[in-house]
């Protein structure tokens, strides 16, 4: 019996069915037209409105309520009329009830373009009445705006911004009490996003209560007001970016209030704030004379908090005398931030503060400091670097020359002259250039000669020599090498490449340069470069002429060269080795033909070059000049001969099955091989009467070298029958089992006397004029024929002299040429008896190959363990039941059931289909009581083989 396992998984499922429900948005009010948005913000009930498309207003609604204006993605287009009655497009919040105002989701242009004027200007976008609405919250989130005006008036009240606001003014941005900017988490992983961007560009005087025309960000309207706890507050949150521009370029008196930020009595960053001004970009101005800013000392704040990044930058190089913070009375704390950045361009004091209440003073804790002197402007290397100051305090900075005192927990305060500088930063790092790890040697740089590429990566690193992990995208690399410079710029991540290097003529231990230079102008130190020699040296080669049997010429390999030369070492230190050995180079001269030796032509730095010199060997009469002629004399079949023209001769004469005629010329050194050049290498045919059993000889020519072949005709063919046959019979086997279609016996092959009988199968299946090995056979190899002549077998393993079969025998097999998985699916559990066919992705079929010609076959079919539930090991409560055509019943149980057997209609391959159809087939019987869950089984399917009847 002949048995084969297959296991069947039997997955029994349950589908659970879920609904949904959904929610109602709340109601809002949709407008399409001026009118409608009118009479939406006017109407008493809170409301928000939301634009259906692109509205143009052109008059000022005064808002009712509490009110948020969902712009839709849309454009919301204002007119600038001249007054009240012209065409103005704003929203005027002056009643009392206006406590919550919002605007969200689109674009605005335009906007109200008269005179900035007094408090009582109601210019912007969105204007507040001065005289009420001091609890008044407006939001402002994804908003764009561009106008020639402002966005934002409301002297006391807040404003919110979220999501992503950018700000094209030429007068403000945002004038209002107080400020809060909300950012995005994800910005962390952004740097390049901004929250908040804030653009003026006009040229003018905003003045000192910032309510002048002139370019000025954000601002509060004077400073004698709103002095209590909690007032003029401008609150930059965590991960909150902020960025603000000022290109007024004003007159130099004008350039202190030309600011970024103006007149806020506390600036708390938590997040990011990125401010440029032409003049002063910072004016805080804690007090005037003696009015208190509201904070516990009375005096202003900047609180740069840690984690923060703060970056301001006064770019005017002359008239602008009022530094970088121009203020009243101001602390400004520094503790641990992020980034540290201020730069100061001008010729005054770096920062300047009134003397009131004793000046302003500056505190950085737990922070590197860098600074760099005015003629620097803040580019390149700092001219100093503190690396983790614990704290260091200026006390007093005036308007009227140096600070009162400073002091530091280092040598800091001895050296730290802050008028002097042009920028102070928390950036202490320098760049770094780091070639790969493919150039370090030890604590070297190597780069060998033969290089075509040299690359690597940056990085920056402390004073202490701690790297930082920051690559330096954008960065300018310079490679000095021999008086040549190479130049590259690193990529996105820091990386930097030099390619098509031609640096073969530099001479080993001769050392270059590496430096660079980054986008803030700081240099990398130089790092050394040493170059190794690889570059091998170049030698041409001598055509060596040998007698037979004579070593003469092949002893020295120096004889092999003609001339050589390397760009290190001097010639007459070039090293020579034979890489052909002494025992091949012997065998050479043995025998008359072409060759090749090989050299090593080595520099004093082991670099080598492998030289491949022609070789002649002659018979020693002969003087070789111009020419040179090998080959051999050889037998063809005669009707291969005589069927061919003198073309076709001369092509047996080349191939190296016969003659292995090879014709050279000789120019100089060089040994050109002109074979297949009839014009060169003549060939005399003419002259002969071919008759078989005869040799003939064949004059060629090559210039003044003449050599005769003899070619000897022999008759060469007999016929081969291959046969494929059952073991001990003369029965052929079948090619196709789906159709008992039999192999063709009756095939004849002409093949020579004398060749390999192993050689001439295998290029007869190579040429798919025969298959051996087909399905439901025992393996044969080529080797396995039998030669039977005239009846009798021969023991040969080449071609007799007389026509012969050539006979392979085979043992036929009864086995499965497949076996299914059986998936009935997912099915649920039933309260009573049910059952259940394959599902339709189910395999179905087995597939039993017999070609043995004395047996049948029956198919069993077993299912040992049972079935399971794959996660409780529980018995599946029912029977895996097979019927037969005829609707028999055969329940699959651990014992070998019959469910078929071979019968005469079927051919040598037979499916047999247990899905069936209608009643019969496998059929998946379920009891009551069955659990959850996936079940499965493995079934063992066997054939046993009997008589055929």
């Amino acid at each position: 019996m002949k048995r084969v396992l297959y296991p069947l998984t039997l997955l029994i499922g349950f589908i659970f069915l879920m609904t949904a429900t959904s929610i109602d948005t709340d109601a809002a009010s949709w407008v399409s037209t001026k009118n409608d948005l009118v009479t939406a913000l006017t109407k008493t009930a809170d409301d928000e409105v939301i634009l259906s498309n692109d509205i143009y207003l052109d008059q000022r609604i005064d808002v009712v309520g509490n009110k948020e204006l969902n712009l839709n993605g849309k454009n919301l287009m204002l007119g600038t009329g001249a007054s009240d009655s012209g065409n103005v497009g704003k929203f005027y919040l002056n009643r009392s009830d206006n406590l919550r105002f919002g605007l969200k989701n689109g674009v605005i242009t335009g906007g109200d373009t008269r005179g900035l004027g007094s408090h009582g200007s109601i210019i912007g976008v969105i204007s507040v009445n001065n005289s009420a609405n001091t609890n008044l919250v407006t939001t402002v989130q994804d908003i764009s705006h561009t106008s020639q005006g402002g966005f934002y008036k409301g002297k006391q009240s807040k404003v919110v911004f979220k999501g992503k606001v950018t700000l094209n003014n030429d007068q403000f941005n945002v004038r209002a009490k107080n400020m809060d900017f909300y950012g995005n988490p994800l910005n962390e992983e952004d740097p390049e996003n901004t929250d908040f961007y804030g653009y003026t560009s006009a040229n003018g005087e905003p003045n000192d209560w910032s309510q002048g025309n002139g370019g000025l960000n954000l601002s509060f309207d004077g400073y004698e007001n709103f002095r209590g706890p909690g007032q003029r507050i401008l609150n930059i949150n965590k991960n909150a970016k902020v960025k603000l521009k000022n290109d007024n370029n004003t007159t130099s008196n004008s350039r202190a209030y030309a600011n970024n930020i103006a007149n806020f009595a506390v600036i708390n960053l938590d997040g990011s704030l990125d401010t440029e001004a032409i003049g002063t970009t910072l004016r805080t101005t804690a007090s005037r004379y003696d009015y208190g800013a509201g904070t516990a000392s009375g005096q202003a704040e900047i609180n740069i908090r840690p984690g923060s990044t703060f970056k301001t930058l006064s770019t005017a190089i002359t008239n602008t005398n009022y530094g970088t913070i121009f203020t009243y009375s101001l602390d400004i704390n520094v503790d641990n931030p992020k980034i540290f950045d201020i730069r100061f361009f001008g010729t005054g004091q770096f920062f300047y503060s009134w003397a009131n209440r004793g000046g302003s003073n500056l505190n950085i804790k737990n922070s590197n400091i860098a600074v760099w002197d005015k003629s620097r402007k803040g580019i390149g290397n700092p001219n100093d670097i503190w690396q983790d100051v614990d704290w260091m305090m200026i006390r007093g900075f005036t308007n009227s020359g140096n600070p009162k005192a400073m002091s530091s927990n280092n040598d800091l305060a001895n050296r730290f002259t802050i008028n002097n500088y042009s920028r102070i930063s928390n950036d202490i790092k320098l760049p770094i250039i780091i070639p790969d790890e493919e150039f370090q040697v030890g604590n070297t740089v190597v780069l060998k000669n033969n290089a075509t590429s040299f690359y690597g990566s940056t990085d920056y690193y402390l004073p202490d020599g701690s790297l930082v992990g920051q690559a330096a995208p954008g960065a300018a690399v310079l490679f000095e090498l021999a008086g040549r410079k190479y130049t590259t710029v690193t990529d996105s991540n820091g990386n930097w490449r030099f390619n098509n290097l031609d640096i073969t003529s530099v001479s080993g231990g001769t050392y270059g340069q590496l430096s660079m230079i980054d986008q803030d102008k700081r240099i990398s130190k130089i790092v050394p470069v040493l170059i190794e020699d690889k570059v091998p040296p170049t030698g041409d080669p001598r055509l060596i002429k040998a007698k037979k049997g004579d070593m003469t010429n092949l002893t020295d390999p120096k004889y092999a060269v003609l001339n050589s030369k390397d760009e290190t070492t001097p010639t007459n230190q070039l090293i020579y080795e034979y890489v052909t050995s002494l025992e091949d180079r012997q065998k050479m001269v043995s025998e008359v033909g072409t060759y090749e030796v090989e050299v090593k032509l080595s520099d004093l730095a082991g670099n080598y070059t492998i030289i491949k010199a022609p070789v002649i060997v002659h018979e020693p009469p002969e003087v070789i000049t111009d020419g040179f002629i090998t080959g051999k004399d050889f037998e063809i079949d005669f009707d291969t001969w005589v069927s061919a023209n003198d073309a076709g001769k001369r092509q047996l004469m080349i191939s190296e099955e016969y003659g292995n005629l090879r014709g050279f010329e000789i120019t100089g050194q060089n040994l050109i091989d002109i074979t297949n050049i009839p014009s060169k290498l003549g060939i005399n045919f003419s002259g002969h009467n071919w008759e078989p059993k005869k040799t003939y000889p064949i004059t060629v020519k090559v210039k003044s070298y003449t050599k005769v072949i003899r070619v000897t005709l022999v008759p060469a063919e007999v016929e081969m029958n291959p046969n494929q046959v059952y073991s001990g019979t003369i029965t052929p086997i079948y090619i196709d089992l789906t159709n008992n279609a039999k192999v063709d016996n009756s095939k004849i092959e002409k093949v020579k006397i004398g060749d390999d009988l192993e050689t001439i199968v295998n290029q007869m299946i190579t040429d798919k004029k025969m298959t051996l090995n087909y399905t439901g056979y025992g393996e044969v190899k080529v080797k396995d024929y039998k030669v039977i002549v005239n009846g009798n077998e021969l023991k040969t393993s080449v071609v007799p002299d007389q026509n012969f079969q050539l006979v392979y025998n085979y043992t036929g097999q009864m086995k499965f040429a497949s076996a299914p998985n059986l998936d009935f699916g997912k099915i649920e559990t039933s309260q009573k008896q049910e059952s259940y066919k394959l599902v339709s992705t189910s395999e179905s079929d087995v597939s039993v190959i017999n070609t043995l010609l004395n047996d049948n076959w029956n198919l069993q079919v077993s299912l040992p363990q049972g079935i399971k539930n794959k996660k409780t090991q529980e018995e599946f409560i029912g029977q895996l039941v097979y019927f037969d055509s005829a609707g028999k019943e055969t329940v699959i149980d651990k014992y070998g059931k019959k469910i078929m057997e071979q019968k005469p209609e079927m051919m040598s391959l037979s499916k047999v289909d247990v899905r069936g159809s209608g009643k019969s087939g496998m059929t998946l019987k379920q009891e009551i009581g069955n659990s959850n869950g996936d079940y499965e089984g493995e079934l063992i399917w066997s054939l046993e083989d009997s008589p055929k009847p």
